[in-house]
Parts: structure tokens; C-alpha cells; sequence
């Protein structure tokens, strides 16, 4: 029988009314939620999974810091900051690699749902256009240096562009 509210089953675990675990990590006096799961192993498996990361230096990264879209992201905080410091043929260069290639692209997809898979998708689907190599190249190059820049800000664990080749 599920409980009315939700019930503690393990630190940081609890199964809920719906008959999932929700998992949590605690640290420095924070609860971080992981997720909910539908078994106690998954939840505990995932539990243990990030207190492993952390042990090993990999930052966590609040799921709200992760939930804003690419686009989002870049308009109202890479953009703002970075363009503002450079010179203006270089901001308009960026922002027309943006809205025409990342923009289209990366159109609905969270920060979180960001993976190398899907970077190579990017990168081959700029293979595919009909456009010069070095905007290509620019291109990617852009997508790099904004998830670098999400990195640096905690709102990606790591950047998964930093492998990719370039076109």
C-alpha cells in the first residue's frame, strides 16, 4: 500500500504517494534533488553515483540551473556579458552564427539534455549546409564557447562540445 504523504525509506530516499523514490544528496547543509525513480535500487544507484562525482571533483549542478534552454541561455546571459567586451564586427559575427545555425538547431533542448551526441549532430547537420568551411568552423566554435562558458557558471557539469572536431 503507498503512503499518503511521502515516507523516508533511506537517507536522502523517500518513496512517494505515486509509488516512485525520490532520491536526494546532501551537502553542506543542501538537499540536491537527484529525481524520482521507480525502484529503490535505481534511486540509491543514482544517489550513490553523484556522491561519487562530488568525491571526485565534478561539481553539482542544481536540475533549475539546467532547465533553461540553449537559446534562453545564450540571450540572456552569455550574450549580455560577452558581446558587451568585444569588438562590434565580432559581436555581429556571433550573433549571425547564433540565430542562423545554433538557434534552429538547438531551438527547445535544455542545458541538462546538451550531450556530445547531440553536439556531433550539430556539427554534421553544419557538414550538411552549404556554407563556406570557416563558418563551419565559427559555428561550432561558438557552440563551445557558450557551453564553455555554462561550465564555468556551474550550469553544466562539463562541456560535452569540448571534444568535438572541428569541420
Amino acid at each position: 500500500t503507498l503512503p499518503a504523504k511521502p515516507v523516508k525509506v533511506d537517507t536522502g530516499i523517500w518513496l512517494q504517494p505515486s509509488g516512485t523514490f525520490a532520491a536526494y544528496l546532501y551537502h553542506r547543509d543542501e538537499a540536491l534533488f537527484l529525481g524520482c525513480f521507480p525502484s529503490l535500487h535505481e534511486a540509491i544507484d543514482a544517489r550513490e553515483q553523484r556522491r561519487h562525482e562530488l568525491k571526485t571533483g565534478r561539481p553539482l549542478v542544481r536540475r533549475t540551473a539546467t532547465a533553461a534552454t540553449l537559446p534562453t541561455f545564450i540571450e540572456q546571459v552569455y550574450f549580455p556579458e560577452t558581446l558587451a567586451v568585444v569588438k562590434d564586427s565580432t559581436a555581429r559575427s556571433a550573433r549571425s552564427r547564433y540565430r542562423q545555425h545554433v538557434a534552429p538547431f538547438f531551438q527547445d533542448v535544455a542545458l541538462r539534455d546538451i550531450t556530445y551526441d547531440r553536439c556531433s549532430q550539430f556539427r554534421a547537420a553544419m557538414m550538411a549546409k552549404d556554407v563556406s568551411g570557416q563558418t563551419r568552423r565559427e559555428a561550432v566554435r561558438f557552440l563551445r564557447a557558450v557551453l564553455d562558458d555554462a561550465t564555468r557558471r556551474n550550469n553544466l557539469p562539463a562541456n560535452p562540445a569540448r571534444l568535438l572536431s572541428l569541420p
